[in-house]
């Protein structure tokens, strides 16, 4: 294990996750997570395995649904063993009211495994934030890395 090395491997997967969700692609989307995937969606859709991820995400692509351009920021990344991660982060959906600039926030929990030397994602969960949270947005949010993949 090399924490450098691992970390900037897993904000490069965060950073092909926001990519692959901002340009509609499920597929490339839905590689990124293993087989057997726990997935639960910012809309709280849930979906097991990467075939699922697949479908559930194309669904919400072709309806209009998404993609809206989003921000995800990788917060904190805990090893938990060397082939174990805790992914701690932030996700900002831009534009979420096509009639008014408006962005909606979430808090991301993502467990990664390292499959065949690589890491991929073995649970994904979103939680929304209230508005009404004392202190706002900033202060729900776990503490940033300043490293944010901004892609629209």
């Amino acid at each position: 294990m090399n924490p450098s090395t691992d970390d900037r491997q897993i904000r490069q997967l965060f950073e092909q996750l926001t990519a692959s969700w901002n340009t509609g692609n499920a597929g490339c989307y839905a590689s990124l997570f293993t087989a057997d995937c726990d997935y639960l969606g910012c809309n709280a859709q849930y979906a097991r395995g990467r075939q699922a991820i697949a479908q559930l995400c194309d669904q919400q692509f072709r309806q209009g649904t998404a993609p809206r351009p989003l921000i995800h920021e990788v917060g904190s990344i805990r090893f938990l063993s060397p082939d174990i991660a805790l992914v701690n982060g932030s996700i900002t959906q831009l534009g979420w009211d096509k009639d008014a600039p408006s962005s909606r926030h979430t808090l991301t929990n993502s467990f990664l495994i390292r499959e065949q030397g690589e890491w991929i994602i073995t649970s994904f969960q979103c939680f929304s934030i209230s508005p009404s949270l004392p202190g706002g947005f900033l202060n729900a949010a776990p503490a940033s890395s300043g490293h944010r993949a901004v892609f629209a």
